[in-house]
């Protein structure tokens, strides 16, 4: 039987990820200021809003889904995502993980909070998607 993961160490991965994800999307941003600049500010705000989560989205659904089950920031901290059979993830399993993971991202994962007091350390995402998220077993 696996190892839960650590709560902390779950907030930790999900604050390299977003540093990872994010700084993606600043570079991004930043390469279209020049057309923000000829009266594209409404497309810079989309490019934003939308890039951002959806990036996001992306990234964690295929890291996820990979034979490794873990995005860069989990890999760092030795955790990862399994089934609640502690198999791997399938595709769709993942991306509805990631989808429902981006609505509490737009509630300042508050929703994520419930780590802290469920004996499985649930969050909603892994709820819906009926995964967990365990240390790793190799070195």
């Amino acid at each position: 039987m696996s190892v839960i993961a650590n709560p902390w160490k779950r907030l930790a991965a999900n604050a390299i990820d977003s540093t990872l994800v994010y700084g993606l999307v600043c570079v991004v941003v930043l390469a279209s200021v020049p057309l923000a600049m000829k009266g594209g500010w409404k497309w810079l705000a989309v490019v934003w809003l939308l890039a951002g989560p959806g990036v996001r989205a992306i990234y964690d659904t295929f890291y996820v889904a990979s034979a490794l089950g873990a995005t860069p920031g989990k890999m760092a901290l030795r955790i990862q995502v399994v089934s609640s059979n502690g198999g791997r993830v399938k595709m769709g399993r993942a991306l509805l993980r990631s989808l429902v993971r981006a609505c509490s991202a737009a509630l300042f994962d508050m929703p994520c909070l419930v780590i802290f007091f469920s004996p499985l350390r649930l969050c909603p995402h892994d709820l819906v998607a009926d995964t967990r998220v365990v240390e790793s077993g190799g070195d």
